[in-house]
């Protein structure tokens, strides 16, 4: 007798046809005909049948079973029975005889977790029966992907993830995702969106519920409209006593209809759960939803919004407030749940709702959407509404329609809106057009919250425009004064100025402020989120990639990295992608990772560079190098010349370049234009840097490791001081090979009789020791000891073994 053991919609029964036509044998399958019914001998018809057996009304169970077991005996038969928890009594009863008749019966059943039939185990041990029991295990993601068929790769992820490898439930989200065919309408959906809408197992489990009694039905509805099982409001819903709820729901977590999770036990699956609440009349769900929202001390806000926006169009004036206020909350988290609940009140006009939508839209990243809801609010013409659609517009790609917006919208005042307008102008390098449209703005805002802001992003551009000129002791005076008023910014001025942050932030990098930039752009990066504004999420990440490098945090880094490029493809456009992609490789070349650098280049090189001037120089010689590091270039680069603030660093990774193809005089003509441009920066690392690329020189072109080992230490030091322990290390380990270089130069110039000695020198032997050793007089050692330490060029014994070690 072998159980075979599985939960709803787990492939038993496609598991029985698999094994039925391996056996080659008789087989005799049966079943319940109608599932959770009592009709007597329903569930055996097909086998009397398949036995020609015609029951008479006056036969007993145990007559009954006795035909069968004669027909049974007649050839080598397996009986199989599917489904055998919802087995009628009188079938069960012939089931249990027929173990005492036929007791060489092969028996095969089917049945869910924990449903066997005590009944039928303890009559098969009674009669000695060999009891074998097989429990499928949920399908591996390979075979899930199968059932998926062409869906896109990432639809297959998340039927993969949401079908908890379950072949019924992986069919029914495929169809889902047909239906709703982008993972955030996807997963909008099994969060609990218009679950009356969704594919139903409902065939499947109107069995499971006609098989409980009536109070444990009310209370698996009750928790399908819920949501999970809080026993107070299960026991409004249902009217029962607490203590009659909890009792039901031991019962529903038996049968495996409810389930544990970080909030409370919950029904097993959103596809379990939209069938019960199918379950439910409409005007009921109603009923329940408006009770349910105005159980404050037992939701919270948010919970209550759920319920809220499914009233549709019952809901009042007084509801709608409600769900746009719960949505601002939950625009940071759950964007898709602020969408679901505000489109739920587009039946009545709202210009607050609009906006709020248009924002939650453009998280999700649905820029289209957006336009559309723009289109149609009624304050549509609004400074934030603008800059919403500018943003949108920018998103969707639809660059000509963003600058006929900035070009008929001048007059705008909005900060945000005229925030947007600067940044496309910096993209088209006319800073001082930049400049002067953000200047032009904070002159008529002289006073009030939105004076402090302008004056922020006013000083923000001007300290990035002037490291655009490459005026770095100016830059420096700026960014300080900007930073002083960043620190005493109000919430709302942060809000108005996350947009800018990402170029103070890289500002601050530049200028060396590694400290204060992370402050910037982690402070920055909370506020995008808390608020809403994603354009400026994938800039704020890059910043943070390079920053963490800088501060020797390369795990914070990588991360940094992956959001930049994740929030550049969903929310900005192409320069963001290829900035996130230059901040990966900078990450990449820090690991020493050849294979890691590679993805990185090649992931860089499908970006492309960016239309952005300042970011196209940066980027283009952070790939060149990445290059060379990678394989021997076969020509040198030309160098954009543009005297920006990193003019220098492109001189230094020219510089590089040219020494790997063997050309030192002209690697050293621009490590000293290099100098020149940094002399009086007051950068410290850019000068380290430069100190590290002439002492390059110095061992491979002027072959004086000893002046090279020098040069990298001093360096080291420096990098040590400004708390970047990457550099540190870097610099620490050129210095130690170049001294290994000068200690074999060294070692050469040895006889090999002084090497001999050297070497036992080095192992602590004393002069008489090495003596006795090879037969000499410490006479002779003496003299060799000291030809040695003067060819080696050290001070003593000790020296001389550390000068072999290196």
């Amino acid at each position: 007798m072998l159980f075979l053991e599985g939960p709803i919609g787990a492939g038993k029964t496609a598991v029985l046809h698999a094994v039925v036509s391996e056996l080659g044998c008789r087989v005799v399958r049966t079943g319940p005909v109608t599932m959770g019914t009592d009709t007597p001998l329903q569930s055996i018809e097909r086998a009397l049948h398949a036995l020609s057996i015609s029951p008479n009304p006056a036969d007993e169970e145990h007559s009954l079973a006795e035909r069968m077991a004669r027909a049974l005996a007649e050839e080598p038969t397996v009986l199989v029975v599917d489904d055998v928890h919802w087995i009628d009594h009188a079938s069960l009863g012939v089931l249990v005889s027929l173990l005492l008749h036929a007791p060489q019966l092969a028996l095969l059943v089917a049945h869910r977790p924990t449903q066997v039939p005590h009944v039928l185990l303890e009559a098969a041990r009674r009669c000695g029966i060999p009891l074998d029991r097989v429990r499928l295990a949920p399908l591996a993601p390979d075979a899930l992907r199968r059932i998926a068929g062409d869906a896109p790769p990432e639809a297959l992820d998340c039927i993969v993830e949401r079908s908890d490898g379950n072949p019924l439930f992986a069919t029914l989200l495929t169809q889902l995702w047909w239906e709703r065919p982008s993972v955030d309408a996807f997963e909008a959906a099994l969060d609990g969106v218009r679950l009356d809408e969704m594919p139903s197992v409902y065939g499947a489990l109107r069995s499971d519920i006609r098989s409980l009694d009536d109070d444990t039905q009310a209370v698996l509805r009750a928790v399908a409209i819920v949501g999970h099982l809080h026993v107070e409001a299960v026991a409004a819903l249902t009217g029962l006593d607490p203590a009659d709820v909890s009792r039901s729901a031991d019962v529903l977590r038996g049968r495996e209809l409810l389930s544990p999770s970080p909030h409370g036990l919950r029904i097993s699956h959103p596809l379990l759960r939209a069938s019960a609440y199918r379950g439910v009349d409409a005007a009921e769900r109603l009923r329940a939803h408006r009770m349910l929202s105005g159980m404050r001390d037992a939701f919270s806000q948010l919970e209550r919004a759920e319920h809220l926006h499914l009233l549709g169009g019952t809901q009042t004036p007084d509801d709608i407030e409600a769900i746009v206020a719960a949505s601002a909350v939950a625009l940071a988290d759950d964007p898709g749940a602020a969408v679901r609940w505000l489109r739920s009140t587009t039946h009545r006009r709202d210009a607050e709702r609009d906006l709020l939508l248009a924002r939650a839209l453009i998280v999700c990243g649905s820029p289209e959407d957006a336009v559309d809801v723009l289109d149609r609010a009624p304050e549509h013409g609004t400074g934030e509404a603008l800059a919403l659609r500018l943003q949108a517009l920018r998103m969707a790609g639809r660059l000509d329609e963003a600058h006929e917006l900035l070009d008929t919208a001048v007059a705008v005042d909005d900060l945000a809106f005229q925030i947007e307008r600067a940044s496309l102008a910096i993209a088209r390098d006319a800073w001082d057009e930049a400049l002067d449209t953000l200047e032009l703005f904070a002159r008529a805002h002289a006073s009030g919250e939105v004076s402090a802001a302008a004056d922020i992003a006013v000083r923000s551009l001007r300290t990035l425009g002037l490291l655009n000129a490459g005026d770095i002791v100016a830059a420096r005076e700026e960014f300080s004064s900007v930073a002083n008023v960043l620190r005493d910014a109000s919430a709302a001025q942060w809000r108005d100025v996350s947009e800018v942050c990402a170029d103070l932030g890289w500002a601050a990098f530049v200028l060396e402020e590694y400290e204060t930039a992370s402050w910037i752009v982690d402070r920055a990066i909370r506020v995008a989120r808390d608020t809403g504004r994603v354009q400026a999420r994938a800039a704020l990440h890059s910043v943070r990639a390079f920053t963490m490098v800088a501060s020797g945090r390369l795990d914070e880094a990588a991360a940094a990295a992956r959001a930049a490029g994740d929030d550049a493809r969903r929310y900005a456009g192409p320069d963001a992608v290829s900035i996130a992609a230059a901040a990966r490789l900078y990450v990449a070349e820090w690991r020493d990772e050849p294979e890691r650098l590679a993805e990185a280049i090649a992931l860089l090189r499908e970006a492309g560079l960016p239309a952005d001037t300042w970011w196209r120089r940066t980027v283009s010689t952070l790939l060149r190098r990445a290059e060379a590091r990678l394989a021997p270039p076969i020509s040198a680069p030309m160098v954009d010349l543009a005297p920006d603030a990193l003019l220098t660093y492109r001189l230094l990774d020219a510089a590089t370049i040219h020494l790997s193809l063997g050309a030192g005089e002209e690697a050293t003509r621009l490590v000293a234009r290099a100098r020149t441009e940094s002399a009086g920066s007051g950068l410290r690392a850019q000068e380290a840097h430069i100190v590290m690329v002439e002492a390059r020189i110095a061992a491979d072109v002027d072959a004086d490791p000893e002046r090279a080992a020098a040069l990298a230490l001093s360096a080291a030091g420096v990098f040590e001081e400004l708390g970047m322990p990457l550099h540190y290390a870097r610099a620490s380990r050129r210095a130690r090979a170049y001294h290994a270089r000068l200690d074999g130069a060294l070692v050469s110039r040895l006889t090999p009789r002084e090497r001999e000695i050297a070497h036992l020198v080095a192992r602590g032997l004393a002069n008489k020791e090495i003596a006795t050793q090879l037969s000499i007089s410490p006479r002779t050692v003496e003299e060799h000891v000291g030809r040695v330490v003067a060819k080696l060029e050290v001070s003593s014994r000790a020296a001389v073994g550390l000068a072999l070690v290196g």
